[in-house]
């Protein structure tokens, strides 16, 4: 685990940084400077770019993860892999704006009535996709290499603040809006010219030719493991995405603004899965290749207590803030009816990154079509819960319907792996984490509120955290955790002995 260490506390001091451009941009920027169904339709072509990028790539960034292991050779520059599963993709790229543009009579019909901002920027789309699409392969080919740290950087940071200087120059009037979208598109084609510029300087960018690489019997064997994972993967983009894209069509641009906001708080919860199950899911990938199951199991398990733990705690911290939340942004209570959809996206992403690196264990293992069978069931989940939940319950409908969907994909494969592999994330001490945290918003619940919410803000953090951590620390819950904090403190100085 100390390579995953050292890389996973890089990972997350970007992605941390990157919470505050974020925050910067969606929770401060579009709320002030832009009307909602401005900030709403960002959020549809992002939502709509994610989905086609899925099918762009064609499963060629799990296939990275898969199969690089048996081309990895410096000497040969990876024997052409990289050219190989950068070309392959352009033909399914291709095929998914030729159905873009079919689509377009039914798509714009949906969107005309309730978003018709949508309408004008139709075609925005698709260099959004272009870009997502090799931004993500290239991300892969870093964790292939077991570099994760600047793809999350790009990821988490850079493309936000490239989004950032977009809307600074809206606002100071240097672009009109149409303007700005253009600078927007712009920003996803500037992150993935830095992934290639950083793999350059790298020494990793091998663009050769090699003939062997690119036989029938190798693009044949890529598509058939990549179409099952690109079917799988789907799932996961349609049930994380298809609530914008639907909230747009049946609500208004102006609901999946005020939607986008609340979610937005609920999926930092992620984080830790992000930087922490990237790394894992590397190793993981060697181990199982090498047939090492005891420290394939240990990984799986190690790594779900360290994001239950990193989860809860910011769940915790999030959920007993969450009026100061909407206090912070400005023309808050236009957005405080997102209220529940923190909840419900939060409580989601705590069970996701509890069933640890579920999806990859099973893309590795000879078992990896199962990840399409649940997909089939996924995606029609989605769609019926979002139809159903949407135009009873508005934006927390859309919430609830997620949930659900997230819920039952990830324990249908939790359930897969314990039954097949005989492999199960969960330990026991995970118990003293649910219960400090259950206490701690609990506790939380009972103080008074504060008039000036930056003193209120800080008292009900330190509270919680307090509460939380301790007993994590001195009760030993994590190995690697102790491990990392003992780590810092002894860099100022601090020995605890217990």
């Amino acid at each position: 685990m100390g390579v995953i260490r050292r890389q996973s506390i890089l990972s997350s001091i970007v992605t941390y940084l990157g919470i505050f451009v974020g925050y910067f941009t969606v929770a401060y920027l579009f709320p002030k400077f832009f009307t909602k169904e401005e900030f709403g339709l960002t959020r549809v072509i992002i939502s709509i770019a994610a989905v086609c990028a899925v099918f762009s790539r064609a499963g060629f960034s799990s296939a990275i993860m898969k199969y690089f292991p048996y081309y990895r050779d410096p000497d040969k520059k990876h024997n052409g892999f990289l050219l190989f599963v950068l070309s392959m993709p352009l033909f399914s790229y291709a095929a998914v704006c030729l159905l873009y543009w079919l689509l377009k009579p039914i798509i714009v019909d949906s969107y005309i009535e309730r978003s018709p901002l949508f309408v004008d920027y139709y075609y925005y789309v698709l260099p959004v996709a272009f870009f997502v699409t090799y931004t993500l392969l290239l991300e892969y080919y870093l964790r292939a290499l077991l570099d994760v740290a600047f793809a999350l950087f790009v990821k988490e940071m850079l493309q936000r603040f490239f989004v950032m200087i977009g809307m600074l120059l809206f606002v100071f009037k240097f672009l009109n809006f149409a303007s700005f979208v253009v600078a927007f598109v712009c920003a996803y084609a500037l992150s993935t010219l830095a992934m290639l510029i950083y793999i350059y300087y790298k020494g990793e960018l091998h663009l050769s030719f090699k003939k062997e690489t690119f036989r029938l019997s190798n693009i044949k064997e890529f598509l058939n493991y990549g179409m099952y994972m690109m079917l799988s993967s789907s799932a996961n983009i349609l049930a994380t995405n298809i609530d914008t894209i639907m909230l747009g069509a049946l609500s208004g641009l102006d609901k999946t603004a005020i939607y986008t906001v609340s979610m937005y708080f609920g999926r930092i919860i992620s984080i830790p899965r992000n930087t922490l199950s990237s790394m894992s899911a590397s190793k993981a990938a060697r181990l199982w290749k090498e047939e090492k199951w005891d420290e394939v199991k240990e990984i799986y398990k190690r790594t779900s207590t360290l994001q239950i733990i990193f989860g809860l705690l910011i769940f915790s911290l999030i959920w007993t803030n969450v009026d100061n939340i909407y206090r912070f942004i400005p023309n808050g209570g236009q957005f405080r009816e997102g209220k529940y959809v923190l909840l419900f996206i939060g409580l989601a992403n705590l069970f996701r990154i509890a069933t640890s690196i579920n999806t990859a264990l099973i893309s590795y293992s000879p078992s990896f079509k199962f990840n399409f069978r649940i997909m089939l069931a996924m995606v029609v989940l989605t769609v019926i819960t979002n139809y159903i939940f949407i135009p009873m319950y508005g934006i927390t409908g859309a919430a609830l319907a997620t949930s659900i969907t997230l819920f039952l994909h990830n324990f249908a494969k939790f359930l897969f792996l314990w039954v097949k592999y005989k492999m199960q994330p969960f330990e026991t001490r995970v118990l003293i984490v649910i219960f400090v945290s259950a206490v701690a918003i609990g506790i939380c619940y009972y103080i008074p509120y504060l008039d000036n919410k930056y003193i209120d803000l800080a008292v009900r953090s330190a509270v919680c955290g307090s509460i939380i951590f301790l007993p994590i620390y001195f009760f030993r819950v994590s190995e690697d955790l102790n491990s990392l904090v003992n780590m810092m403190l002894s860099k100022i100085g601090i020995k605890i002995s217990y």
